[in-house]
């Protein structure tokens, strides 16, 4: 009897509506700063209508506990770093909590990584250690091929051209200008007598057809292994409105040692036709352009540029195949790729492309729209579309606002297929932009949780992809995104509207990230749907245009 009015008087006992949640993890600054734990951040979490704020400690580390609704589905980190750290705030807005609660009590780990405003090249390590191949650079009657890169015009005043000639293996590293000036000194049309080593270091053959290739490392390593490629880059314009460049000679090598003991290794290289049908290890990708979703304001204009790569997956490296260029953004190009063989899933063809558009004038950079696709022995030739995303529009506050809020909120329209939004903030200097914080949403706006200086001008910028969600962002480096986004000056887009304060800081990101590296960050990095989908549907990812404000006091 006592047990039965036990169990009615449970049945009519309330249920809790609330719940305590713990959200746990560390705070680690960029790996281009160190990536060492950072004291007294200040970590900010809402769960509903409950909020809580901590400091971190010596070993970065936070724990929030949060008591709210059951029915709360989504929390907001924000993370601040301690004045005068030279790293930038970040936002998470809107995470699923389900991905971080645990049946204990306290949630999963959340790895945050700050940038930081001072992108450094050097990386804690062992000393340096140096190697060089050197060797003749023929062609198929057996005559030396001369460079002519202090004949080749610079396309932008960023282009480092004429490339330098290294005369012993001891040059100094900071000489070697594919780590000091970043990718823009890849190969540029125009180019003969041209050594790559590894993807990235390009080297030029002197008046006698003879290179010299440094090769360094930071890892203690005796020896390193990377594949070779070489030949003239000079694949000449159709026309105004449309180009195609390529390797008209070529040779590739799969494997190269190089001993990082000082010594000097010799490997003389033969040149053949880089040319379809003539050469079976030639062959073509056909690609055509779909702008369907990208909106088209009345006079705006359009430069479409494609760029296929050969990834061989025995070494490091990634070597450009070509560039490919038109004013069309429903246009089409056959591109001249590696031949990879039947079956062949060991190695890729990269098809990269990229749509600029630009203000009438052709002045004003108003949002690009990037499209990546790998094709492999299974599918080379098949027709490739890039079917482009649609470029965000920035709404509030509006291009070149003056007197706005010091704490205003972002906004912009929905994109089609998007997946998250990351929105930059940056405050403009005398000698460029220097970013102040990163949201990551799903919405399409979001408050800035900082106030901001009175009276200063400041640029913000909206970018998304098709892959990547929310969870993919944290523990992500924000520093490799923006190495990803920065615009090469050094293209067939003739470097229009690419000249932005903004554009300048992520290019000093990502040469830093190609000296520290050996290359720099791809757009599809660290999401595994977007590696998934390179082979199946491509990936797309599109920014915004600049908006410029000025805070009121």
């Amino acid at each position: 009897m006592v047990s039965g009015l036990l169990a009615l008087s449970s049945c009519g006992t309330p249920q809790p509506t609330t719940q305590e949640t713990t959200l746990q993890g560390n705070v680690f600054a960029s790996a281009t700063a160190g990536g060492a734990p950072v004291q007294g951040a200040r970590v900010t979490a809402n769960l509903g209508d409950s909020a809580q704020s901590v400091i971190t400690g010596p070993d970065g580390r936070f724990s929030l506990k949060l008591n709210t609704a059951k029915t709360a589905q989504a929390f907001t980190l924000t993370v601040e770093p301690p004045a005068g750290s030279n790293l930038y705030a970040s936002t998470y807005d809107n995470v699923p909590l389900e991905a971080y609660r645990s049946p204990y009590g306290a949630a999963n780990e959340l790895s945050i990584y700050l940038g930081t405003t001072r992108p450094s090249a050097a990386l804690p390590g062992a000393a340096a250690r140096r190697g060089c191949v050197t060797g003749l650079l023929r062609d198929t009657s057996g005559q030396p091929v001369v460079s002519n890169a202090l004949e080749v015009v610079p396309v932008s005043a960023t282009q480092a051209v004429p490339r330098p000639l290294y005369p012993n293996c001891a040059t100094e590293f900071t000489a070697i200008p594919n780590f000091a000036a970043g990718a823009a000194t890849l190969p540029q049309p125009g180019e003969t007598g041209l050594v790559i080593y590894g993807g990235s270091r390009v080297v030029r053959t002197d008046a006698q057809g003879r290179y010299l290739m440094p090769v360094q490392t930071t890892q203690n390593l005796n020896a390193v292994s990377g594949a070779m490629w070489a030949g003239n880059f000079d694949g000449s314009e159709e026309s105004e409105t449309s180009a195609s460049v390529f390797w008209s000679k070529f040779q590739y090598v799969p494997e190269v040692p190089v001993f990082t003991s000082g010594a000097t290794d010799t490997r003389d290289l033969t040149l053949e036709d880089f040319d379809p049908a003539t050469n079976p290890r030639v062959t073509t990708q056909p690609i055509r352009y779909d702008a369907g979703a990208i909106e088209k304001p009345s006079g705006a204009l359009y430069d479409v540029l494609t760029s296929p790569a050969f990834e061989p997956a025995i070494t490091s490296g990634t070597f450009p195949l070509g560039q490919y260029y038109t004013l069309d953004p429903a246009g089409s190009h056959n591109l001249r790729v590696m031949n990879l063989g039947d079956g062949n899933r060991a190695q890729n063809v990269s098809v990269e492309t990229y749509l600029y558009r630009s203000s009438a004038d052709g002045q004003t950079l108003t949002g690009t729209s990037y499209f990546a696709a790998w094709r492999d022995g299974d599918n080379l030739g098949d027709a490739l579309t890039a079917d482009f995303l649609g470029i965000p529009a920035p709404q509030a506050p509006a291009q070149e606002e003056e007197g706005a809020s010091r704490t205003p909120t972002l906004s912009w329209n929905s994109v089609a297929r998007a997946k998250t939004y990351t929105v930059g903030l940056y405050r403009l200097t005398e000698t460029g932009a220097t970013p102040v914080w990163v949201g990551y949403t799903t919405n399409t706006s979001v408050r800035v949780p900082l106030t901001l200086e009175a009276g200063t001008e400041y640029v913000w910028q909206v970018s998304t992809d098709d892959s990547t969600e929310m969870l993919d962002y944290i523990g992500k480096d924000p520093l490799s995104a923006e190495a990803a986004r920065w615009k090469s000056a050094g293209t067939l887009a003739r470097a229009r509207g690419l000249g932005s304060a903004l554009n300048t800081w992520r290019g000093e990101v990502a040469a830093g990230a190609l000296q520290a590296t050996g290359q720099v960050p791809q757009r599809f990095d660290g999401p595994n749907a977007a590696y998934q989908r390179l082979q199946e549907t491509g990936y797309r990812s599109a920014d915004s245009q600049e908006f410029f404000f000025q805070t009121g006091n």
